[in-house]
């Protein structure tokens, strides 16, 4: 069993660091372009091939999250059930809620499409409509992240609770976690996010990921 645990807790390592990996792509990558611009209706139909690369990645890294849910929820649920169960939960809805802001991104490159290839005349009734797709997308984008916050917070208390981490890392991971909730929850309450405060989760899973891959979930969690 203890075999089984330490080469579970390997995947969870190398998992976290493949949807770290896939995150930085996405957001520092391949849709930068469409946010970076004057507005997504003059560019998202030009950048809809990365745009779909990035739609893809994203929902495959859905699909990796559920598996480091799995993982945890298989090995480490008789530490904390309550949190294993919790996890899989969050996990779940996060993966929802992630499925329909890649869904608005799709929408908003073929509502670009659309306004390059309308008439003139007809291209007001798509400047009207613009900031909607867009706020939209960015509603979404941004409970996407506080759920994710909250599932990683969940995922670092279940491992506290089995000491399959340095207690160190653990905490590093709970705190970075709560900073990212606390920099996201500022739109939703109407401030800026400050990004600076997004930062340390980088670092933490970067960290812990690393950990995990290297040694496994430690022979306490056993």
């Amino acid at each position: 069993m203890a075999l089984k645990q330490h080469a579970a807790g390997r995947w969870v390592g190398g998992l976290m660091l493949l949807q770290l990996v896939a995150g930085a792509m996405t957001m520092l990558v391949l849709t930068a372009s469409l946010f970076e611009s004057d507005g997504y209706l003059a560019v998202a139909a030009a950048l809809q091939p990365r745009l779909g690369l990035s739609i893809l990645l994203t929902l495959a890294g859905t699909v990796v999250a559920i598996a480091v849910a799995v993982l945890m929820f298989m090995t480490l649920r008789s530490h904390g059930p309550a949190l294993a169960l919790g996890l899989l939960m969050l996990t779940a809805v996060g993966a929802a809620l992630s499925a329909a802001e890649q869904a608005g991104i799709l929408a908003m490159a073929l509502f670009s499409s659309a306004y390059l290839e309308a008439e003139a005349a007809a291209r007001v009734s798509f400047e009207h409509l613009r900031a909607a797709g867009s706020l939209l997308r960015n509603g979404m984008h941004y409970v996407g992240l506080i759920m994710h916050g909250m599932t990683l917070a969940c995922l670092y208390g279940l491992l506290w609770r089995s000491a399959a981490l340095p207690r160190l890392l653990t905490v590093l991971g709970l705190g970075a976690a709560c900073l990212q909730m606390y920099a996201i929850a500022q739109p939703i309450l109407g401030g800026a996010v400050n990004f600076a405060l997004l930062a340390p989760l980088g670092l933490a899973q970067l960290l812990n990921g690393g950990w995990l891959l290297a040694r496994g979930f430690r022979p306490a969690a056993a």
